[in-house]
């Protein structure tokens, strides 16, 4: 419920009372929907199919197949299967996926459909990415959304598919689900994460894990620090993969550094709904900084940036932090543009983009180690703390903090950093990768 009112505010605030009252009139819909969904399943002949409804749990509804009905074309299509492409969703992984898809679609002239699963889909949303990337885009994209049918309206349009229609996915349940109604006989799914972390040892950790041993899927994995920990602990995927560094263009991440300052600006990315961002662990790291004066609250000021954030955090003598919701990619990069340390902490072998993001906006960072991920070369303005020692890391942030005032090595270091900037250079090999598995002249 917290949740929802955030969201109701933001859109109030945003976008006027109109369109609060439209989405929440959709909200309403939906709800209304799958509950009349849910108690028509109760009323089913088969009483062990009449209970599963109600006690699995919700992401298998996510790996339920698309209704299709197969048709016969001409000209290969490349269909992305995500769960939204809204304006929220777009930081990160979504737009990554979209970023390979388009360039992949314009290198072949190929249509690009774009299907949504569990939101309706915002073709603006999907442009304007484009347009900030400063990509090509395909000759022809369409839309399409699988809403309607994960509600369980009855009213969904069916997605038209032939042996011409390649499946990209970008999660292991949009792969599930894509597993079920392709017409051929491989698949791509770009993997930019170790999605078995997201679960403990249960149902949803095994089906992820069957997706990731599957043979028959081509994936396409975001970092080499990813790759490495794959080469270990999951052969398959670089048996049948490639993968690639992600860019963070110039045109949208750049430096402002001034020569002098007064007062300067932490940001701590704060996801207290994602586990592996360490929510938590960040608190208690900042007080922890307060305490031992290695923050000056005089000097510098906390901000938190994600969704869902406590309203009522309160460090060691009263400094409260200056919180911010998600931001459109626009602001988001204004505001980066205003930091000097970032603490970005991801408990998994991938960085995660905010480090490089930041880094690239003339920010030093602090982030954590995990795994293989040990050190990022790219730029010396990332510093990496080991979290199993916690004075180790204190450590490792109070260099950060050193660093992060003197902006005459801020500044070197920022000119010397190799983190890649062009999309188009990044991920060509993954675009001669997918014509090489997929030949599309057959």
């Amino acid at each position: 419920m917290h949740t929802l009112l955030q969201k109701s505010l933001r859109t109030l605030k945003n976008e006027g009372c109109i369109a609060l009252i439209k989405k929440a009139c959709r909200y309403l819909q939906g709800q209304y929907r799958l509950r009349r969904a849910a108690s028509k399943s109760v009323r089913h002949d088969n009483p062990e199919a009449a209970v599963l409804p109600s006690i699995i749990e919700p992401w298998i509804k996510q790996t339920e197949p698309i209704h299709i009905t197969a048709v016969q074309r001409q000209n290969y299509r490349l269909n992305l299967v995500t769960d939204s492409i809204s304006k929220d969703s777009l930081l990160g992984g979504v737009a990554t996926a979209l970023i390979v898809a388009t360039a992949y679609c314009a290198k072949n002239d190929m249509e690009l459909r774009i299907i949504t699963r569990c939101a309706d889909v915002e073709p603006l949303a999907y442009y304007h990415i484009i347009d900030v990337m400063g990509l090509k885009k395909p000759e022809k994209v369409t839309f399409f959304t699988d809403y309607e049918h994960m509600l369980g309206s009855g009213r969904e349009m069916p997605l038209d598919v032939s042996d011409k229609d390649l499946f990209l996915a970008t999660s292991w349940w949009s792969a599930a689900a894509i597993k079920k109604i392709q017409k051929r006989a491989r698949f791509f799914y770009i993997i930019q994460e170790a999605e078995t972390f997201f679960y403990p040892h249960g149902d949803a950790h095994l089906f992820c894990r069957q997706i990731m041993e599957d043979p028959s899927i081509d994936f396409i994995v975001n970092s080499r620090y990813l790759w490495d920990y794959f080469k270990s602990t999951c052969p398959n995927i670089c048996e049948h993969g490639v993968s690639f560094e992600p860019a963070f263009p110039e045109s949208l991440y750049h430096a402002n550094i001034v020569e002098r300052k007064t007062c300067y600006k932490l940001f701590f990315y704060a996801r207290p709904n994602n586990p592996r961002n360490l929510f938590h662990t960040g608190i208690l790291i900042l007080d922890r900084a307060i305490k031992e004066g290695i923050l000056d609250m005089d000097k510098w000021e906390i901000c938190m940036v994600g969704a869902n954030i406590p309203q009522n955090i309160q460090f060691t003598g009263g400094t409260k932090p200056v919180i911010y919701d998600v931001m459109s990619w626009d602001r988001y990069a204004d505001f980066l543009r205003t930091v000097d340390l970032a603490l970005c902490l991801m408990y998994t072998p991938h960085p995660s983009y905010p480090p490089y993001d930041a880094a690239c906006s003339g920010s030093v960072v602090i982030t954590n180690q995990c795994l293989n991920k040990t050190e990022i070369k790219e730029c010396d303005n990332i510093i990496l703390g080991k979290l199993t020692n916690l004075d180790n890391f204190m450590e490792s942030f109070e260099k950060a903090v050193e660093l992060s005032t003197n902006m005459e090595e801020r500044k070197r270091n920022y000119k010397n950093s190799q983190i890649p900037r062009a999309w188009s250079t990044t991920i060509s090999e993954v675009v001669n990768f997918m014509n090489m598995t997929e030949p599309i002249g057959e």
